[in-house]
Parts: C-alpha cells; structure tokens; sequence
C-alpha cells in the first residue's frame, strides 16, 4: 500500500497540492493498493513524472523497476541470487507505464491481458470531486461531438474512439449525480487502486 494522501518533492518537504488533473491544486488523496510490489511503484512513478519534472525524470530514476520486473534475465546482467544458493531470482513483478497523463490506462485497462489495470473514481468524475454533478456535465457539453485522442469525455469504451458521441453521454448518465463508488466503479477520491492479479 502507498499512502498518497499529500505528497511532498522529497523525502523532507512539506506536502504540496498536485497541479495536474485530476488533483487540479488540491491534494493529491490517492491510497494505492496492489499485491505487486513493482506494479504499484510502476504506477507511483507515472503520477511523479507527470506532476514533476526534476526528480522522477533523473537518469536511472526508475531502473530498479525493471531490474525487479527482469529479474530472472535483467537488462543490467546481474546474477540476483538473495539466497545465495545458486538459483537466479525470479521476477519480481510487473513494470510498465501508462499510455498517457489524460487516459492512464495500462495494458488490462486496454484489454491487452495480463499486466497492470489501474481504477480509479467514477469514470464521468471529470474534475475528481467525487461525485457526477453540473461541473462535469459541463466538460461532456463542450467536448459534444468533438473528435480528438485526448477527450476527457470519450468514456464510453475502455480505450475511446476519439469522439463524444450520445453513447459517452448514455454512460455519463450511468453516473449522474453519483458518488465515484456508485455504479459500478470503487476507488479513493483520485488516484486509485494498481493491482495485478
């Protein structure tokens, strides 16, 4: 478990509020649960690379992801042997990135098969207040029939079409009013729960 509640730039900062959606200057407030230790890393790391720009993106900065991920054949070519018997370790876990800031979507969010699925509040919880209220309405009706790859309201499949069509609204309905663990979807209040199963 990360506890992600606030978040500070290192080790000994304050905690600060997150400016990239969904934390939109407020806390970030994000519990991260997984049974995949490099899994939940993985996805930490994407939420720091996105909101800043110095520490998460130093060289090597998230090398021990994949030397955990390979374990059993790393790219550096190490012999990880913890028991010193002789057997090669296994990997550790699974180690991959988002398919981008906006969507965060991982390979079984993508219907790609075993890998990471990030979930997260209701999917029609535009701005991350929790609940399905006027304010998203209001990102669905100035992305109405728009075509594009990056639209907030293209949520009416896994991956989107790139358009806001009546089925995005028909799920955006699915939600109205809704606090983001109604209707078929549980997390915390942003971030939300990595797990590899």
């Amino acid at each position: 478990m990360v506890d992600g509640l606030f978040a500070g730039r290192n080790c000994s900062s304050e905690p600060v509020r997150w400016s990239t959606p969904p934390f939109n200057g407020e806390w970030p407030s994000s519990p991260f649960v997984s049974r995949d230790p490099v899994a939940i890393d993985s996805v930490c790391n994407d939420f720091l690379w996105t909101e800043w720009s110095d520490y998460p993106r130093m060289s090597g900065a998230d090398d021990y992801l994949a030397e955990a991920a390979l374990a059993d054949h790393p790219s550096s070519g190490t012999f990880y042997d913890p028991e010193a018997d002789g057997v090669r370790m296994e990997s550790l876990g699974v180690h991959e990135h988002w398919n981008d800031p906006l969507h965060k979507q991982y390979s079984r969010n993508l219907g790609m098969g075993a890998g990471i699925k990030l979930t997260s509040p209701a999917t029609a919880d535009f701005n991350g207040d929790g609940t399905v209220r006027f304010d998203d309405l209001a990102v669905l009706s100035r992305q109405w029939l728009k075509t594009s790859p990056d639209l907030a309201a293209d949520i009416d499949s896994p991956t989107g079409e790139g358009a806001v069509t009546p089925e995005d609204f028909a799920r955006f309905a699915r939600y109205w009013r809704s606090p983001s663990d109604v209707a078929g979807d549980s997390s915390a209040r942003h971030g939300g729960l990595a797990s590899v199963w």
